[in-house]
């Protein structure tokens, strides 16, 4: 054949390596054929090569039945011979289809002198019926299909082959990724790994499609790692995580910078249900962007957080509807805020070992931690964040809501507007640990409603806005342990005042070190029940800020105080003595 010999690398020959990389990549079953050239190119000793494909095929799938089928390559231009081929690819070797190029020996396959296939499926000579055949050749510029209604048919026969065209493999994903129990390590941990960044990458960009690009192809793929090279990304929108994708920055040295922020009212009512908003400027708002809606009332999960994804003039659609009606009347109001990283109903997501900038002096808009944070997760469960960096976003610095089992680790949280560490609503067992969150503009660490079985351990919140740490809202069963809480400006660690159904229960505080918040070092307030205060070091150093050690407050249940090292003008207020 001449020039028409292409040279085979040898893995394409290499079962074994073959096999390894299916099981590497998930991959339940590949379809075999023959590389260039097909049968047909060998003139009158077509079907001679044909049968020598075909037993090469044989061999392969007859060795490994449940991992290889095959696409026949047939002598289309011979239909006798054609035909003869068929019947033991069909009854022997049981191939899937047959492979087509989009011309047979220079013809186009939708050629007269290739019908004869259609009037063969027809009969059901050699081959069994199948409900629709469609013919087409796709790449030719006669693009052309024709599709006989006759070969409908109900029959349950054995199944059909499919004519597949320009198909030199069929992979298929394999069931097994993803599976919380898979058959074996392999399946269960993908091994993919493909780079993302400014130069030298497998993808290179330096903004938000990019690394989305890189984050969905993983993904797409049933899970690994995206490393993200060192350099600045603007992101004008998130990064939105898939499950089971590992992403992974170069350190400080990876920033994800949040774009400026674009603001207008609304100029008509957005309602309930609506996922596209009319704005009165649109200027900053374009496909792709970002945006978080809400109004003055219609603020926490009321708001709504999404992308655009089309527009006509002030029109614009979201890949997210709202979950209130936002009303001029109240101030409704379009932003492009919006999370830097985000991740909504997945699982087994990580992001480690990067930096986010909110770029605070350039969005002006504060927003809350119930749909936006510099991280932010909603329903993502077992997830974790590792040794990442926020600093400066305009509302919370990490937040996760309705997602249980949720591991922070090493992160460090400075400058952000609202809470810096927001185990959010209804998270169940989350883990924060050797994290930092350091004068945020509220509480350096929020549990917030119905957070339980959670371990807060070894962080240090310091110089905090708000408390050091609060918790309230059927935040019963945590554990805190082994933090450093100095220097905040509504106290230490603050016990929500709540009446007894919605209080926090059984909460474990031990070998803790507070020291020098506004007022008080602790304060167990609302209705609390089973509290264990216990080898604490609560003290004022001389500054003359925590007057009260440990405050127990009038509705409180039981507290043990066990070991504690109190160190104030007033060691411990408790006013459940004054009833």
């Amino acid at each position: 054949m001449g020039d028409w010999l292409r040279k085979v690398p040898p893995p394409y020959t290499n079962v074994a390596a073959n096999l390894a990389a299916m099981d590497a990549f998930r991959i339940k079953i590949t379809m075999l054929s023959t590389n260039d050239p097909v049968s047909e190119r060998f003139g009158d000793d077509a079907p001679a090569v044909a049968q020598l494909i075909h037993g090469s095929l044989a061999c392969m799938i007859t060795r490994h039945p449940t991992r290889f089928c095959g696409l026949c390559a047939l002598p289309l231009q011979n239909e006798e011979a054609a035909a003869a081929e068929l019947d033991p690819c069909v009854k022997q070797l049981g191939v899937r289809g047959i492979r087509l190029h989009a011309n047979l020996a220079d013809d186009g396959c939708d050629e007269p002198q290739c019908h004869w296939l259609t009037p063969r499926r027809r009969r059901g000579e050699n081959s069994p019926r199948q409900r629709t055949a469609t013919l087409s050749t796709m790449n030719t510029p006669r693009r052309q299909t024709l599709q006989d209604k006759s070969l409908r048919s109900t029959s349950k026969a054995k199944p059909s082959i499919a004519i597949l065209l320009f198909l030199a493999t069929l992979t298929a994903l394999a069931s097994d990724a993803g599976r919380k129990h898979a058959e074996n390590d392999l399946l269960a941990r993908p091994a993919i790994v493909v780079t993302v960044g400014i130069t030298s990458a497998d993808i290179v960009g330096n903004d938000n499609r990019a690394l989305q690009a890189t984050v969905d192809y993983v993904g797409n793929l049933g899970g690994g790692v995206v490393e993200i090279g060192p350099g600045e990304f603007l992101m004008r929108d998130s990064l939105h995580l898939r499950s089971r994708v590992t992403v992974r920055g170069a350190g400080e040295r990876t920033v994800l910078k949040k774009d400026r922020e674009h603001r207008t009212p609304l100029a008509a009512d957005g309602d309930f249900g609506e996922a596209a908003i009319t704005v009165q400027n649109p200027e900053g708002f374009g496909i792709g962007r970002g945006v978080y809606v809400a109004s003055k009332t219609m603020r926490n999960f009321l708001g709504a957080c999404g992308t655009i994804l089309n527009a006509r003039s002030n029109y614009f659609t979201l890949n997210r509807s709202l979950n209130a009606d936002i009303l001029m009347s109240d101030g409704g109001f379009a932003a492009t805020i919006y999370p830097v990283i985000s991740g909504y109903n997945l699982e087994d997501a990580r992001v480690e070992n990067l930096a986010v900038d909110g770029n605070r002096t350039e969005n002006p808009t504060k927003v809350d931690g119930c749909r936006t944070a510099g991280i932010f997760f909603y329903r993502g469960d077992n997830c974790v964040i590792s040794n990442c960096f926020v600093r400066d976003y305009n509302g919370d610095g990490i937040s996760f809501q309705q997602s249980n089992d949720v591991k922070v680790e090493g992160c460090v949280v400075e400058r952000c507007a609202g809470f810096g560490l927001h185990p959010g609503s209804g998270s169940q067992r989350p883990s924060v640990k050797n994290s930092r969150a350091i004068a945020n503009g509220e509480d350096g660490f929020f549990f917030c409603w119905r957070v339980r079985g959670g371990v807060a351990e070894s962080n240090w919140l310091e110089n905090n806005g708000g408390y050091g740490m609060s918790i309230g809202h059927k935040d019963s069963d945590n554990c805190v342990r082994s933090n450093t809480i100095i220097g905040n400006k509504l106290g230490g660690v603050y016990w929500r005042d709540e009446t007894e159904p919605m209080a926090a229960h059984r909460i474990m505080f031990e070998h803790n070190t507070v020291r020098d918040n506004e007022g008080w070092g602790l304060f167990v307030d609302g209705a609390t029940r089973g509290t264990i205060i216990r080898s604490n070091v609560v003290e004022d150093t001389g500054s003359g800020r925590q007057k009260t050690g440990v405050r127990i407050g009038k509705r409180a249940g039981e507290v043990l105080l066990e070991g504690n090292t109190l160190k104030a003008a007033n060691p411990l207020q408790d006013e459940r003595q004054k009833q």
